[in-house]
């Protein structure tokens, strides 16, 4: 398998308590789709490593365990001007006659999400309805994230349970 055509992005992970080591980590892989689903699931599953550990040399343990899971990928966010209804209202606060006569704030709602972003930065409702539009989908963007780390954080929440007897790979240190 070539995998130097496969390309790999840290998204996150956790320090062990050692120094050099990882708890938990979470790799993004892209690269030519037959080539990525290949080498993928050649990984998914369980892992043995046997052997001394260098970080605990007076542990009697010789079998430590590694799970290796997917996580649903993380969609690319493609949003129409169509799906965003914007709505011109009076600005909120102080700034005397012009802000209670004129509607220059702007509020963007993205209609499949029903996410809302609300701007009052600059007197012009067109600059508003942009900064509205961007905001909007950086906000959409940090949702479709934040459910990417829960889909993490219960993939790690479920680490005990580890099917032990059947490992996809064993990797032995010998002495």
């Amino acid at each position: 398998m070539n995998k130097e055509k496969l390309n790999y992005k840290i998204i996150e992970r956790t320090s062990g308590t050692f120094q050099g080591t990882l708890q938990t980590a979470c790799l993004e892989i892209y690269g030519e789709k037959e080539l990525l689903n290949q080498f993928i699931y050649s990984w998914l599953g369980v892992i043995q490593y046997i052997g001394q550990s260098p970080f605990r040399k007076f542990h009697k343990r010789k079998n430590w365990f590694i799970e290796i899971s997917e996580v649903s990928e993380l969609k690319e966010i493609n949003i129409l001007e169509t799906e965003i209804k914007y709505q011109a209202v009076r600005s909120q606060g102080p700034g005397g006659q012009k802000v209670n006569k004129v509607n220059t704030a702007v509020r963007a709602t993205h209609l499949p999400t029903n996410t809302s972003v609300f701007v009052m930065d600059s007197r012009s409702q067109f600059q508003n309805k942009k900064t509205a539009r961007d905001r909007l989908i950086e906000k959409i963007k940090l949702k479709n994230y934040e459910n990417l780390k829960s889909q993490i954080q219960e993939k790690w929440n479920h680490q005990t349970d580890i099917q032990r007897g059947n490992p996809i790979r064993v990797f032995t240190h010998k002495y």
